[in-house]
């Protein structure tokens, strides 16, 4: 009499391709975890030698100048590191390179970074001017986060040029949260020139009522 099998061929056949499909995957799986551990330690490396990079950049050494250039366009930590060693060197060079990354760069999270700790140094970021006004005399939308973070830049830094640039924010950026609040700021700054820019603006029907809109808003919510 012929002995039937227990197992159905089907079931097995179902199982065994369940099995290579879960080895497989977990082949996947680990290969993937070992190619992102090893970009994490890259990153990790290049982080750690941007950062060593600061001493020769303090003694004004053109070669560490090279490499920390080639650092800061890096799309990860490696690009703030490179531009934390340019910017405490104090070296007008370094300087240079960080402007040009400023004002060219494509990665606006880190170019808003820079833009909020140059505002933020001590004495104020006065070296940093010129880029400053090169950056925010472009009325375009397509600037607008950069525009915004350096506004309290601005702030820090006297002069007439500055009450200029702010006036002509006020009166000619596309954004009207930017023009608000660099109206705002010169008002505290250039008394004169924030009259006049009011006067200027008058007949923009739209924004005067954008700024209507605010200052109702502001006074029911006290």
């Amino acid at each position: 009499m012929c002995q039937v099998s227990s197992v159905d061929p089907f079931t097995k056949q179902a199982y065994d391709a369940h099995l290579q499909a879960n080895i497989a995957w977990q082949k996947e799986w680990d290969n993937k975890q070992r190619a992102e551990n090893q970009m994490y330690e890259n990153v990790l490396k290049k982080e750690q030698e941007a950062q060593k990079l600061s001493a020769g950049l303090k003694n004004h050494d053109t070669n560490a100048l090279d490499r920390a250039k080639s650092f800061l366009w890096e799309d990860d930590e490696v690009g703030i590191a490179a531009f934390q060693s340019l910017f405490w060197s104090q070296w007008s060079e370094a300087d240079a390179v960080i402007g040009t990354y400023i004002l060219q760069g494509t990665n606006v999270i880190h170019q808003c970074r820079m833009i909020q700790e140059i505002a933020c140094d001590v004495p104020p970021p006065d070296r940093f001017s010129n880029i400053l006004f090169q950056m925010t005399s472009s009325y375009s939308t397509n600037n607008t986060r950069l525009v915004e973070a350096a506004l309290p830049a601005l702030a820090r830094i006297q002069g007439l040029p500055v009450d200029t640039c702010l006036a002509n924010l006020a009166l000619k950026h596309p954004d009207f949260t930017i023009r608000k609040s660099a109206l705002s700021i010169l008002a505290r700054r250039n008394k004169a020139l924030y009259s006049q820019t009011l006067l200027q603006m008058a007949d923009d029907k739209e924004f005067t009522g954008f700024l209507s809109e605010q200052n109702v808003g502001r006074s029911k919510s006290r």
